[in-house]
């Protein structure tokens, strides 16, 4: 039987470990970059649950949002950040408006 010190970590304790183990520059830069994924990983879910909800494909949107299918997949995958100007294209397409906040993160798209 494995005692506490023999136990394998859990993944929680490995990323605490492995974050105590950066200097302040790389957990500053660590911590943008973390801030900036969830940023893409909500706009990504926004834009897949407003295209489904509009009952659109891929192709559909990207056809009225003045963009290609591949982009609207990049999009929904995260792979890709929309600029302010698709954001306002894809919300016309979808029928919805874009809400904003500074300082809270928050992005939505509401009918």
């Amino acid at each position: 039987m494995n005692t506490p010190s023999e136990m394998p970590l859990t993944f929680r304790e490995h990323r605490d470990a492995y974050l105590a183990s950066l200097s302040p520059a790389e957990r500053k830069a660590y911590d943008e970059e973390y801030a900036q994924a969830k940023l893409r990983r909500a706009t990504a879910e926004l834009i897949y649950d407003a295209r489904e909800a509009a009952g659109l494909t891929q192709a559909q949107l990207a056809e009225r949002a003045g963009t290609s299918q591949a982009v609207i997949s990049a999009l929904e995958n995260g792979a890709r950040t929309p600029t302010l100007a698709l954001l306002t294209r894809l919300a016309a397409g979808l029928g919805v408006t874009i809400d904003l906040a500074i300082g809270t993160t928050r992005v939505a798209l509401t009918r």
